[in-house]
């Protein structure tokens, strides 16, 4: 088959070339340090609240709901701001501004761990703690990112050598279009 024979040999042409693999590991490496350093900056939040209990389960709450996002937070008078109220015993108001730094669900999220604390402290029902071996998870890469990054990997590899072979064959003119 003559298809195939120029497809060989285009195919070992294209990866003798430098750019092809400079431009295979170049991309992938690029996005995939930009992934795992993207979440360091820090962003300031500034909690207000009317009971210091209120405030410290909301920084709690804030801090977990960060980290599962990614994000990194300090506290502080700064651009975002979460005020809390409790008006009454079983009434709660929590009002983030509008360039607050976690997504919609991550609101929520705050919203709900700072609801469990007060019930928590309001109740007089035993509390039940949970332990990790957190040695076994110390270290370990998170599963998510690179999952992402070896998708992304293999779309970058695939897109890369399969078209750039396609477009240098049809600029040589051995491919009809």
């Amino acid at each position: 088959m003559p298809v195939l024979l120029i497809a060989e040999r285009e195919f070992r042409t294209y990866v003798a070339t430098w750019s092809f693999w400079l431009s295979l590991m170049l991309a992938p490496l690029a996005i995939g340090l930009a992934t795992f350093f993207s979440g360091g900056h820090p962003i300031a939040i500034s909690v207000q609240a009317n009971s210091d209990e209120l405030e410290h389960s909301a920084k709690l709450a804030l801090q977990e709901t960060a980290r599962l996002e990614g994000k990194t937070i300090v506290f502080g008078q700064g651009g975002a701001s979460l005020v809390l109220s409790q008006r009454a015993p079983h009434a709660l108001e929590a009002s983030f501004s509008d360039n607050f730094p976690l997504s919609p669900l991550g609101r929520s999220m705050v919203g709900h761990l700072i609801e469990r604390d007060v019930a928590r402290a309001q109740s007089a029902a035993a509390t039940i703690a949970v332990r990790e071996n957190s040695s076994a998870m110390a270290g370990a890469p998170d599963a998510a990112k690179l999952s992402r990054l070896a998708t992304m990997a293999m779309l970058w590899l695939t897109l890369t050598g399969s078209l750039g072979m396609l477009l240098q064959a049809i600029a040589r003119g051995k491919l009809p279009l």
